[in-house]
């Protein structure tokens, strides 16, 4: 047997391919042949579509996602918030069609736009579900289980659709899963007269022929089109009279059309009573927070009943009773029909508070207040009752008494009994009884004599006896004498397992009342899909307008928390929609007067492109970063997974948008082919940019809103350099103008303050700041002095000057008459000699001496007696800082172009392979030579000039370069001003790096601000903030230290941060060369720093054990008892243990390392 879900996802199939031809007949109306005629068809179709999807939202709301909440945290709220986007664009391509007048081609393309916007939202969520949502179902739900899942979905229709939409999923439903379906469900269910009815709702499906598929499609739609067809004087067909009743009034009996006035009155006691509650709370007040909780509960569950039946009572009045005055000529003030949608907003602020209040005391210490929102309650539920009042009582005194007047009593009954059928079973089980409560025992009589009369032929006597059953439970609660009670509490308790239980429909409301709720979710965070999806219709899309209630939502909202670091990362979907924006309209301008416009079109292929690559390398961040650290925290657990599943589904759109742009760009095609594409090319770009903008917006609303909740601003930091970490210098360089362009310029300098914060213990700064220097809005670096820009004030130079005269004091002092013989800058004067083009003998060469002589200078003027105290401390200050400043020195000499070589001096080229003619040196490949900046030597590269200098290059201080093949001199760039020859095929502006070996792959890390050996950032390394080091995307989880790369390798003392040389990082969190470490390890397995283990010993270890236990024979009788204090290098674990010579094992049972120390 084929698990009774099954029937669900036909359901969904049905939808996908009703959808998809609705789209191509949009697309179709542009054609010359009868366009225009046949858009009432595809009108009707659409609003079968909408109305059959909008049921199938509500009864997931309803039914499955309730139900899956129980056992499946955090999974319905993105597909809830999905909804909410869905029906705003049912709603406007639908609201557009039928404005349609003229068949204008642009108006056409933006009807297929819409159409192909819906059709790849929709089909996204619904893929979205079957992936995810469906196997949890299947996963964690029995067959009993599911099947009343069927049943409580089926019962969460409105009456008048249920079978219409049966029949048109049975057209795709193998006739198996059809009798496996009915089967569960009349299995499932223990009640006789609901298990009858689902049961006579369900045969059809197992006995419709196969080849009445498309005669019961057309059938169904047309059948939901005429629910809301207006009733006709003398009758309508849809009914016999019964027990003789005539197509006349019946002037004994009370008009049919004033049952609806018992719905009224009913509506407004539930609104005082839910006035009382709130009321008594407010007055009531307690600093009890469980007792509040409480409270508030029941006020939730009130609120959500009362809230239903409005709503479902506004939908039968617009969908039955308007259009039946409208047809019986009775006309109906403007401002009825427009009050409901002013009710729902009401009615949203209402539930916005409450939700406010429950937050209040679930995750806030100081609940104080708590009174000022029930203040604000209270007046939002007058507000709402005053409205309601109004509207019912205007439609009591205008509409009502018409429709009494002018329709026939059978009409009437027809009526009343439409809007029954406007509502699910779940929700007439409650209102029935909550209706017939207050009834006589003649009017009960006359209502089911009514509903008898007006139910057609066909109806079965199931639904009917299951009404009357409800009915006759609410009078014979008013027949016991006990006290009125509100629809809340005629409810039935939410019950699971509704096969145990006997009474009837026991099971139809456990998913009613998580309805509203989830509703309320929806509200809370839609408006903002509804306003993007208005963007391809224009600001005159009527759905546009009924979103102005959000302005009083946002101001009874609290004021935004302070900004947090993980917001500048969600800043991207700001520039991203901009982005979308643009790429669509550039799409709708590559036609021009019939002929593809090629420089539009290449505009658009490069940013499509663009779009592509960041979108990307966005999506993959979140999948491999932001979406674990959520899923890492146990309370948010499958919150990121439909996330995920959208970044496939929207991959997939951007490969066939690529397909079709490739297509397009094809010039060899004929131009009717290529108009098509172009045609197909801007509907996908609408499409894609509907799927993107909903997904980005629920992010912010779902997503964002968990950091600031779960995360510290340590832990969101630390996300925010993982995400950058992975970023390489290429992809910033575009990216950080894109996206700043779209903000503010407080918002930019806020989030390169926040990157810089995230990257504080890198290089990323200094990066910053060069890539920014010539920009007009560049970030003014945190970290860098006057001594990086060209020009430095008159102030500075005068420090300068003085650092200079100190320096020079220094070096006369050592090279006069107090130095002895053996003078220390005498010896480097010699050394000089023979390469007098790096430095004149003088205070520079204080540079040039190493710590050891360093240290003797100072000793010497220490122990020069004859120098005046004050004298010997200025001389030993500016020796100790001689370095620092020297190097100053040499900088801003560089910069001032003083070079001390001609630059007309002929150069030799010289050659990485002399017999290939490959020029460069023996470290690189390369066409042109650098001119250090230090001492204007004109070298092949920075080691070059360093293995025959005292000193080192600085390569970012690199200014000129040397072509090798025209010997041009001029600035560092990729190719020569003058020959134009490519220097190299890697190129880094940063590091003055040329690089033309093709098997070499390079990167260059704003982080470490060096170039590196790797495929780059994301790709096959990623940066480590803390560690400040690139590593291996396989090291992800490792032991950072701070700065850990920033040392000397502990075996050949090479400084590890500039090494070429690949490093290895032990399990302590140490690096080493990794030649170093195959060496090294030969002798030791113990860290040369910190002594714990390089590896896992565990062999070895029992190899120890082993060995110990076999001496403990021949230890000598003097050592047999004696203890020894030990250090456990591995766990820290002191304590005392047997005696041995040599081996030592630590006391700590989990660790037994003999990697011991005495204590």
């Amino acid at each position: 047997m084929l698990a009774p879900l099954a029937l669900y996802k036909r359901l969904h199939e049905a939808v996908r391919a009703e959808l998809e031809d609705v789209t191509a007949c949009v697309v179709r109306l542009g054609e010359p042949a009868d366009g225009l005629e046949r858009v009432p068809d595809l009108c009707q179709r659409l609003a079968f579509l909408r109305a059959l999807y909008r049921f199938h939202s509500e009864a997931e709301e309803a039914v499955i996602f309730p139900a899956l909440d129980a056992k499946v945290r955090n999974v319905s709220k993105s597909y809830l918030m999905d909804h909410g986007a869905e029906t705003a664009l049912f709603d406007a391509l639908l609201a557009r069609l039928r404005g349609l007048r003229k068949l204008e081609p642009k108006d056409v393309q933006r009807l297929a736009g819409a159409a192909e916007g819906l059709q790849a939202t929709v089909r996204a969520h619904l893929v979205k579900e079957e992936q995810q949502v469906f196997p949890l179902l299947l996963k964690h739900f029995d067959d009993r289980e599911q099947a009343e899942i069927v049943a409580r979905f089926l019962c969460s229709i409105p009456l008048a659709t249920v079978e219409k939409v049966l029949s048109w999923v049975a057209t795709r439903a193998p006739r198996e899963e059809q009798r496996g379906a009915s089967f569960g469900v009349q299995r499932a269910v223990q009640d006789p007269l609901l298990r009858e009815l689902l049961g006579r709702w369900l045969e059809p499906m197992a006995t419709q022929l196969e080849d009445a598929v498309d005669v019961a499609q057309e059938r169904c739609q047309a059948d939901l089109a005429s629910t809301s067809e207006p009733l006709g004087n003398g009758g309508s067909g849809n009914g016999v009279p019964i027990n003789g009743f005539k197509n006349r009034a019946n002037s004994n009996k009370r008009p049919p059309i004033r049952h609806i006035i018992l719905m009224h009155d009913a509506i407004r006691a539930e609104f005082e009573n839910f006035h009382k509650e709130v009321r008594n709370i407010a007055q009531a007040y307690t600093s009890d927070r469980s007792l509040l909780v409480e409270s508030v509960k029941k006020l939730t569950k009130s609120f959500r009943f009362l809230q239903s039946v409005c709503m479902f009572h506004s939908s039968a009045e617009d969908e039955v009773v308007f259009p039946a005055a409208d047809a019986a000529s009775i006309k109906i003030n403007d401002a009825i029909l427009s009050e409901h949608s002013a009710e729902d907003k009401l009615f949203h602020v209402m539930g916005t508070l409450l939700h406010q209040m429950k937050e209040l005391l679930l995750t806030t210490e100081e609940i104080s207040s708590f009174g000022r929102l029930c203040e604000k309650l209270l007046k939002s539920i007058d507000k709402v009752k005053k409205l309601v009042n109004y509207h019912m009582e205007k439609e009591e005194k205008e509409v009502l008494p018409e429709i009494e007047h002018k329709l026939p009593y059978h009409d009437q009954c027809v009526l009343v009994w439409k809007t029954l059928l406007a509502m699910p079973l779940q929700l007439l089980e409650r209102i029935l009884p909550w209706v017939a409560a207050e009834l006589t025992e003649e009017e009960m009589g006359e209502m089911l004599r009514n509903m008898r009369i007006a139910a057609p032929s066909n109806t079965e006597p199931a639904l009917l006896e299951l009404l009357s059953a409800w009915l006759q439970r609410g009078r014979k609660s008013h027949a016991t004498g006990s006290k009125k009670r509100s629809g809340e509490d005629l409810a039935v308790e939410e019950v699971m397992g509704c096969a145990s239980v006997d009474k009837s429909g026991t099971f139809l409301n456990a998913g009613l009342r998580n309805h509203t709720v989830k509703r309320l979710h929806v509200h809370e965070s839609s408006p903002s899909l509804f306003q993007n999806a208005s963007c391809a219709f224009g600001e005159d899309s009527k759905f546009v307008e009924a979103e102005g209630y959000n302005r009083e939502v946002e101001m009874l909202a609290d004021e935004h928390p302070a900004a947090q670091p993980i917001d500048h990362i969600f800043k991207f979907h700001k520039a991203l929609k901009i982005e979308l924006e643009m790429l669509e309209s550039i799409a709708g301008n590559v036609v021009v007067n019939g002929k593809i416009n090629e420089e539009t079109l290449k505009d658009l292929h490069g940013r499509f492109y663009f779009l592509t690559g960041l979108y990307d390398a966005h999506s993959e961040a979140e999948d491999e970063i932001v979406f674990p650290a959520l899923e890492s925290k146990e309370a948010l657990h499958n919150v990121s997974h439909s996330y995920s599943l959208d970044h496939k589904q929207e991959a997939m759109l951007l490969k066939e948008c690529k397909t079709v742009l490739e297509g397009l760009c094809d010039k060899g095609l004929e131009n009717e082919i290529r108009l098509g594409k172009a045609a197909t090319l801007q509907r996908m770009c609408t499409g894609i940019r509907h799927a993107l903008t909903v997904h980005v917006v629920k992010e912010e609303q779902e997503l964002w809103p968990l950091f600031a909740e779960h995360f510290s601003t340590k832990e969101q930091d630390a996300l925010v350099g993982q995400i950058i970490g992975r970023t390489g210098a290429e992809v910033l360089q575009v990216m950080l103008p894109w996206v700043t362009s779209a903000l503010t310029q407080q918002e930019q300098e806020s989030m390169h303050d926040s990157f810089r914060n995230a990257a504080r213990n890198t290089m990323f700064d200094q990066w910053l700041a060069t890539w920014w220097k010539n920009k007009d809005n560049s970030p003014k670096s945190q970290t860098h002095t006057e001594s990086s820009s060209g020009d430095a004030d008159p102030q500075t130079g005068r420090k300068q000057a003085d650092a200079s005269a100190g320096l020079q004091a220094v070096a006369s002092y050592l090279q006069g008459s107090h130095a002895d013989s053996k003078g220390i800058l005498p010896s480097i004067q010699q050394e000089c000699k023979a390469e007098a083009i790096h430095f004149k003998p003088g205070w520079e060469s204080l540079f040039r001496m190493n710590q050891k002589q360093l240290e003797e200078a100072v000793r010497k003027v220490s122990s020069d007696a004859s120098l005046d105290p004050q004298r010997k401390a200025y001389l030993m200050q500016n020796l100790m800082a001689s370095r620092w400043i020297a190097a100053q020195q040499q900088t801003i000499s560089a910069k001032e172009g003083k070079g001390t070589v001609d630059p007309a001096q002929p150069v030799t080229k010289s050659f990485f392979d002399v017999k290939k003619g490959i020029m460069g040196c023996k470290h690189y490949q390369r066409r042109c030579k650098l001119v250090a900046a230090c001492c204007g030597a004109v070298v092949a590269c920075r080691f070059c000039h360093d293995e025959v200098s005292d000193h080192n290059m600085n390569r970012h201080e690199t200014q000129e370069m040397m072509c090798m093949v025209c010997g041009t001199r001029q600035k560092v760039d990729k190719s020569c001003a003058n020959c134009k020859t490519e220097m190299a095929r890697y190129f880094c502006k940063f590091c003055k790096l040329f690089d033309d070996d093709p098997k070499h792959e390079i990167y260059h890390c704003p982080f470490c601000n060096l170039c590196r050996r790797g495929k780059g950032l994301g790709i096959d390394v990623f940066h480590c903030m803390t560690c400040n080091a690139c590593m291996s995307l396989s090291m992800k989880k490792h032991v950072c230290r701070e700065h850990g790369l920033e040392s000397e390798c502990p075996i050949c003392s090479d400084y590890l941060f500039t090494s070429s040389m690949p490093v290895k990082e032990l399990p302590c969190g140490h690096f080493m060369h990794s030649k170093c470490f195959k060496t090294y390890s030969r002798s030791s397995y113990t860290c040369p720093i910190c002594s714990k283990s390089m590896g896992d010993m565990s062999v070895y270890f029992k190899m120890l054990d082993a060995i110990l236990a076999a001496e403990r024979h021949y230890i000598p009788l003097q050592y047999k008892d004696k203890k020894q204090s030990i250090l456990c290098n591995d766990c820290g674990t002191r304590g005392e243990v047997p005696f041995h010579f040599v081996y030592h094992k630590c006391v700590n049972s989990t660790c037994g390392s003999y990697n011991t120390r005495m204590a």
